[in-house]
């Protein structure tokens, strides 16, 4: 199979599974909640080929210092490579009540909550930093 075919054929998967039904997952009914699983979906795909030019093959001397005609066989090297990626977040859920009422719940990993407490830590130091700076003057 070609490089280019099966680039193609990975498209092809890729087209046919993206959309909604990738980060949104089924409802699911809790007492008079219906409750539908979200996540962030990152995909990534590359690849490469190439082909090598054809070169005649090189004499060769025998054993004895005799010159061994080379075979005029030239021959192509083709090669190809690909890879990917697919990686799921999870955000939160959306909940839907008995009174069709919808409400999202956003999920706060330790990656989250560690940005939050630095960027409250970093406000914080600037804030008493000016407050000497004033108190200084």
């Amino acid at each position: 199979m070609k490089f280019l075919d099966i680039l193609a054929n990975i498209r092809a998967a890729l087209v046919k599974g993206a959309g909604a039904q990738l980060s949104f997952g089924d409802a699911t009914q809790v007492n008079d909640l219906t409750v539908i699983p979200v996540a962030k979906i990152s995909m990534s795909i590359g690849g490469g080929g190439g082909s090598s030019t054809p070169r005649a093959k090189k004499s060769a001397k025998t054993d004895s210092g005799e010159e061994k005609p080379a075979d005029d066989v030239k021959e192509k090297s083709e090669g190809g490579g690909g890879g990917g990626n697919v990686s799921t977040t999870p955000l939160g859920i959306y909940t839907i009540d008995k009174d069709n009422k919808v409400s999202f719940h956003p999920l706060l990993g330790v990656r989250e909550l560690i940005l939050i407490s630095g960027a409250i830590s970093l406000m914080m130091y600037r804030l008493i930093r000016s407050l000497r700076i004033k108190k200084g003057r």
